[in-house]
């Protein structure tokens, strides 16, 4: 008789030594996605400016968010940044920050647009958090990791009566979020290129007192 082995993915909140291993996961998920292109459309310095952005975002949001990850077998291979204070944690970042020179600069400009197309979008009369990205290893995707990480932490939502908040230019990231309960608000806006970016809202659901 063969003995199964022990599942060996664990769900858990991330600490600060785990910036690194998040980083990593991050670039690796950015890095051929349609945001991560229309960030750096050069594929030769596009690596760089998202290793920067990523680690940026996830030291950011690891001291003022919460970002949950999954791991097997003690390596981590998908994470999910979530933002609780959005004037924080969604700052432009210094174009030193990205990339030096005039590359660093048009990925600013980018990054700036996003920024404005996400606070005009943003639903400021309710509560609630914002998903600032979510990445799963190349290799392991389609497997649901991405849909176990918005489970946990939609449950959280859930008993707190708090909404989500998303915007995403991935279809696939789209139907994803529309299965976890998200609708659009509003139409796409288009950002340079012609690429549409969908604001997403996932209303709270107050928990049961009983």
């Amino acid at each position: 008789m063969v003995t199964p082995s022990p599942p060996s993915l664990v769900i858990r909140d991330a600490v600060p030594r785990d910036a690194f291993a998040i980083t990593q996961v991050l670039t690796a998920a950015l890095q051929d996605s349609p945001i991560g292109q229309w960030m750096d459309p050069d594929p030769h310095s596009r690596h760089l400016v998202l290793l920067r952005y990523a680690g940026a975002l996830a030291t950011r949001v690891l001291g003022s968010g919460i970002v949950r990850l999954i791991e097997d077998a003690g390596e981590v291979v998908a994470a999910a940044l979530w933002s609780l204070d959005p004037l924080v944690a969604l700052s432009p970042v210094p174009a030193g920050g990205v990339i030096d020179g005039p590359a660093g600069e048009s990925v600013l400009d980018r990054l700036n647009l996003l920024h404005e197309v996400t606070q005009t979008r943003r639903p400021w009369h309710q509560a609630h958090q914002q998903l600032l990205l979510l990445g799963v290893r190349p290799g392991r995707q389609r497997q649901g990791l991405g849909g176990y990480l918005l489970i946990g932490h939609h449950t959280y939502l859930h008993v707190t009566g708090i909404g989500g908040y998303a915007i995403t230019v991935d279809g696939a990231g789209q139907q994803l979020l529309e299965r976890h309960g998200y609708s659009p608000i509003g139409p796409p806006q288009l950002l340079p290129g012609a690429v549409p970016v969908s604001a997403m809202w996932r209303p709270p659901v107050v928990a049961d007192p009983r």
